[in-house]
């Protein structure tokens, strides 16, 4: 099959301003009137992919596929005698949705405009790839833009703590499963660098896709190097096999959540919009009294006096009373972390230390919560620029939960088993299990069952 092809230089004016990417544009040349999908790649056009992907097309085993191949990203000198610098890791090994977010808003309508692509809307026709930094920049595009990328391939995907991108594999395991297909490579001889392990990395993303349920496939290549089969297109067209099987009968799923996941979430009731908030109005009530926030101190009011009870914090925005009302949970946006202090008979509070230790990404505004509740079991759930995230009894994130399109929740609230998430503009709400078989707060003396 034959292809047209464009290609040029592009200067991003939105997400990554000033910045030159060079990029080529494959067309496949057949007359259909159906959009075609999409596939983008890191450092430049993969041709073994487009190889694959032509001939899995003539077959009916792909579909028939416009191929962007992005890359020689850099920026110029603002003065004469300087040099350019390159951009690669600025756009690809940050944990971050900047550099997908370019492709999708920015430079995808630049060229479609450009070159008349008619390009499907479907997210299931969308497939990104990788390998190396290209590898984790291509798992940020499905990960942080679900809503338009679907299918993935990583060779030797740099997880490493290059920019927090260690955590990925952590946070895969985290978070609610999303609708992704992906297969993941690599070799015997990966890199061992300041930063990490290629090989570790990549070992450690395969088996968080493994543990949190994703459709994926694997491959690991003995006495070869990084990315070996990166541009081989007989080995591109075996993973393609994979990730565009029955596309045309079946759409991208999530086959099943995390053991974790399971426990608390219901795999088939997502979160959906809703009109109203409802707020928990006794969450930071006690028999005593009531717990309030006021000139970034808290404070304990009863009998229609006040006093201060904790302070010395960054930006409080938050307190919530354990199930059992004994505990005061205290959330502060400028810290990564959830405070937990015990409540006396006269509504002092004492022995203030961390409860839990918070997830973020490479970049955020507040790295703590804005908001906290609880459940009749003490699990406490903090709204955070993540998602809210699911805090176990004695502390540990166990699961995070992002809302649609990465909406920032500003507060959140349970009532009943149905939690509520205000993101200001929208609304969310979803159905959570509270079992009485819940094995995450032990009523009786704490005592010491094992190893996690």
């Amino acid at each position: 099959m034959a292809y047209t092809e464009y290609k040029g230089e592009y200067t991003s004016t939105k997400f990554r301003t000033n910045t030159i990417y060079s990029y080529r544009i494959y067309v496949p040349q057949v007359e259909t009137d159906k959009p075609f999908a999409l596939l983008v790649t890191h450092d430049g056009l993969n041709e073994g992919e487009a190889v694959a992907m032509a001939k899995l097309a003539e077959t009916g085993e792909a579909p028939y596929c416009v191929i962007i191949g992005l890359g020689g990203e850099y920026m110029k000198p603002t003065r004469d005698g300087a040099y350019a610098r390159g951009m690669r890791f600025n756009d690809y090994d940050i944990y971050a949705p900047e550099y997908v977010n370019f492709i999708i808003e920015d430079f995808i309508p630049y060229a479609t405009e450009k070159y008349g692509l008619n390009i499907s809307d479907n997210p299931d026709m969308h497939m990104i790839s990788g390998g190396s930094s290209g590898g984790i920049s291509a798992w940020n595009g499905v990960w942080f833009r679900n809503d338009y990328f679907r299918r993935v391939y990583m060779s030797s995907p740099t997880f490493s703590a290059m920019a927090r991108g260690n955590m990925l594999p952590v946070q895969i395991r985290l978070f609610e499963t999303k609708p992704v297909r992906a297969y993941i490579d690599w070799s015997e001889n990966e890199p061992d660098d300041y930063f990490g392990s290629s090989y570790c990395a990549a070992l450690e993303g395969k088996m968080a896709l493994e543990f949190a349920g994703y459709d994926y496939q694997w491959e690991y290549h003995p006495g070869e190097g990084h990315c070996s089969r990166a541009t081989d297109p007989e080995f591109a067209e075996k993973r393609m096999r994979f990730i565009w099987k029955d596309w045309e009968t079946e759409p991208i799923k999530v086959l099943r959540l995390s053991k974790r996941a399971d426990q608390i979430i219901f795999a088939d009731e997502p979160w959906g919009e809703t009109d109203s908030f409802v707020p928990n109005t006794m969450k930071a009530t006690v028999p005593q009294g009531e717990y309030k926030i006021k000139d970034n101190a808290v404070v304990f009011c009863a009998d229609g006096k006040e006093k201060i009870v904790a302070d010395g914090f960054s930006s409080l925005t938050s307190v919530s009373v354990s199930s059992d009302l004994w505990r005061l949970y205290i959330a502060d946006s400028l810290r990564r972390v959830i405070y937990v202090g015990s409540i006396q008979e006269n509504g002092d509070v004492t022995d203030i230390k961390t409860l839990a230790s918070l997830q973020t990404y490479t970049d955020f505004r507040y790295p703590g919560a804005t908001d906290l509740c609880g459940d009749r079991y003490d699990r406490v759930y903090a709204a955070t620029e993540m998602g809210i995230q699911c805090v176990r009894s004695y502390g540990l994130v166990e699961l995070i939960l992002p809302l649609p399109g990465n909406i920032v929740p500003l507060r959140v609230a349970l009532k009943g088993d149905v939690l509520y998430a205000d993101c200001g503009e929208k609304i969310f709400c979803r159905k959570i299990k509270l079992s009485e078989k819940d094995d995450h707060f032990v009523f009786e003396e704490p005592k010491f069952t094992g190893y996690y």
